[in-house]
């Protein structure tokens, strides 16, 4: 979860440029969404979240 929430600000507020002014929490939402659908993961054999999970477990969760 550490690692999340450090990719969470990094992303954010570098790449995504998110001011405080901005709806945080709206962002927020995007990108986990980003994160789990299209960001691919070294980690993952550069699969997102959701290919992995689809390609070695057949299913995903409504959250992805």
């Amino acid at each position: 979860m550490e690692a999340v929430n450090g990719w969470l600000k990094e992303e954010l507020f570098n790449d995504f440029h998110i001011k405080e002014s901005d709806d945080v929490r709206k962002s927020v939402e995007e990108y986990i969404f980003f994160f789990n659908n299209e960001r691919p993961a070294y980690a993952l054999d550069y699969l997102t979240p959701r290919q992995f999970k689809e390609k070695y477990y057949g299913t995903v969760s409504t959250f992805c």
